[in-house]
């Protein structure tokens, strides 16, 4: 039987010991991650008043990303940075820009299959989205992936025509 010190020094390297022995075993069974190679995207442009009857335009957009280790990638600073832009024929206006991480944005999430993003920017009527005075503005997003490793997927949503 232990007492005192001796039972201690015996818990001490029994514990450390094990830690050793647990953190070994999960290594070997844990698989590396698959890198991203994919990620599907939407822009949907909506319409609708505030609490005043002022209406208001809002840009609303959503990328997906199959992976099934998604909260990896997220913890180790992975981000999708969104830049929609206003098309003008040969050439492009910034309408806004923002970077979602795991840390900045409640809307930017992982389940078992996917990392998801959902997100919207909005503005009065005939503001931020009005990139054309003769009502046929036309406004799209590319958003782009970045893992923790400085690896990147971009897509580009399809153009929305209306007017905003």
């Amino acid at each position: 039987m232990f007492k005192g010190a001796a039972l201690r020094r015996f818990t001490r390297r029994g514990v450390i010991g094990g830690a050793i022995v647990t953190a070994c075993l999960a290594g070997l069974a844990v698989a590396p991650a698959q890198a991203i190679t994919d990620m599907s995207v939407t822009l949907r442009m909506s319409t609708t008043t505030d609490a005043y009857g002022n209406p208001r335009v809002a840009a609303i957009y959503t990328a997906d990303l199959p992976t099934d280790s998604g909260w990896g990638y997220l913890y180790n600073g992975g981000s999708i940075t969104v830049n929609c832009y206003g098309d003008d024929g040969s050439t492009r206006s910034l309408l806004f820009s923002t970077v979602h991480t795991m840390n900045t944005a409640q809307n930017l999430w992982a389940d078992d299959a996917n990392i998801h993003l959902s997100g919207f920017k909005d503005a009065p009527k005939g503001g931020l989205f009005n990139e054309d005075l003769d009502g046929t503005d036309e406004i799209y997003c590319t958003l782009t992936w970045r893992d923790g490793d400085g690896g990147t997927i971009s897509r580009k949503t399809l153009e929305r025509t209306g007017d905003f």
